[in-house]
C-alpha cells in the first residue's frame, strides 16, 4: 500500500481519502483497475512468484540488498541504505511505472507538529523551526533524503557527488510527477484490509471485483467500529 497501491488508485482522480481521514474516496474504477493489474502481474505475466505476496518491508529490503529480488517498487529514501548494505554498484533506480506516460505518483514526506497538550511548547516549537531550516534540511540531504526546501538545492557542493546528483534527479522527478493525498486515520487497518483482499485474490484465484467489494465492505466495517 505504501509504495504502490496509493499511486495506482489515485493516478487519474487524485482522490484517496477525504480530508477528515474517514471517508474512502478512491474511484471504484481505479480501484478495480489496480487490483486487476496486481492479479495479472502474479498470474498472466508471472512477474513474481506467488510466495512473494507474503513479503513485507524487511523481505524486500533484504532481497534488493542481496540481489535475490531483481526489482521492486520501493521508497527512494532507502536507496542508500540498500546500496551500503551490500548492493553497492549493482543497484539502480528508475521512475515508477504508471498507467499512462508521466502519470502522477504519490510522494511521501514527514510531518512535524506541536501537540496542543505539550508541556514544553516553546522547546517543541524551536525544534520544529530547526527541522524545517536550511541547516537541518542540508543534514537530511547528507543522509540520503529528498528535502522540500528549495534553497538547499542552490548549494552546488552538496549535490556534486554521484549520490547528490541522484538526489537532485529524485527531486526533479517529484516536482514533475509527485502529488500528495489525504490518508485514513485507520491507515494501519486499511493496509491490512488491502493485504488480506489481495492475498485472497491471488492465492485463491479470486476476481478483482470480489477483492474490490471486500476492501470497501471491510473498511466501512472498521469505520463503524471507530464511531461506537
Amino acid at each position: 500500500a505504501e509504495f504502490m497501491f496509493s499511486s495506482m488508485t489515485t493516478e487519474s482522480s487524485g482522490r484517496y481519502f477525504a480530508e477528515d481521514g474517514l471517508k474512502m474516496e478512491i474511484d471504484p474504477a481505479e480501484l478495480l483497475r489496480t487490483l486487476q493489474t496486481i492479479k495479472n502481474l502474479y498470474g498472466r505475466c508471472k512477474a513474481t512468484p506467488p510466495a512473494s505476496v507474503q513479503f513485507g518491508y524487511n523481505e524486500e529490503h533484504d532481497g534488493l540488498r542481496a540481489g535475490s529480488i531483481a526489482m521492486a517498487s520501493y521508497g527512494l529514501y532507502r536507496f542508500r541504505a540498500i546500496q551500503q548494505g551490500g548492493a553497492a554498484g549493482d543497484l539502480g533506480w528508475a521512475p515508477a511505472p504508471a498507467f499512462k506516460e508521466g502519470g502522477k505518483l504519490v510522494a511521501y514526506g514527514f510531518t512535524v507538529a506541536v501537540n496542543a497538550n505539550s508541556a514544553n511548547k516553546e522547546a517543541a516549537w524551536k525544534l520544529t523551526r530547526f527541522l524545517s531550516s536550511p541547516e537541518a534540511q542540508s543534514i537530511a540531504v547528507e543522509g540520503g533524503e529528498v528535502v522540500a526546501r528549495a534553497s538547499v538545492y542552490q548549494n552546488a557542493a552538496l549535490f556534486a557527488s554521484p549520490d547528490g546528483e541522484r538526489q537532485r534527479e529524485w527531486a526533479d522527478l517529484i516536482k514533475a510527477r509527485g502529488r500528495t493525498v489525504s490518508y485514513s486515520v485507520l491507515s494501519t487497518t486499511f493496509h491490512q484490509i488491502i493485504a488480506d483482499a489481495t492475498q485472497r485474490m491471488i492465492l485463491r484465484d479470486g476476481s478483482a471485483e470480489e477483492a474490490r467489494k471486500e476492501i470497501e465492505r471491510n473498511y466501512q466495517a472498521a469505520l463503524a467500529k471507530l464511531s461506537r
